[in-house]
């Protein structure tokens, strides 16, 4: 994983991966038939939290960087998800955000 800002690389020995239920998000999977890469979008002044930059800002601060492209689903909500590592034995809840997780075997979770 590389950061924009810095330049510099992370070691990851772990991958996180997203189940989107979100419309748009599914609509350009379905499309590209493959996995997506991609990170969290912020904005280099950090935006306003708990909702997703506006499209046309993402493209303006990220495009001369090298942004493929932007989807624009209009004004989100960004409500934090949840997070279970699995690299272990057995799964282990580490934030419980939106997203159900009664189809792990979590305990008391």
């Amino acid at each position: 994983m590389t950061n924009y800002e810095s330049g510099k690389s992370k070691r990851r020995s772990t991958v996180g991966v997203r189940l989107p239920a979100d419309a748009a998000c599914r609509a350009v999977l379905a499309a590209l038939d493959r996995p997506l890469l991609c990170a969290t979008a912020r904005l280099p002044d950090g935006g306003e939290r708990g909702v997703v930059p506006d499209a046309a800002r993402l493209a303006d601060a990220y495009g001369p960087r090298g942004l493929a492209f932007v989807v624009d689903a209009g004004r989100r909500e960004a409500e934090p998800s949840t997070v279970v590592d699995l690299s272990g034995a057995t799964a282990e809840l580490v934030r419980l955000g939106k997203g159900p997780v009664d189809w792990l075997d979590l305990g008391e979770a």
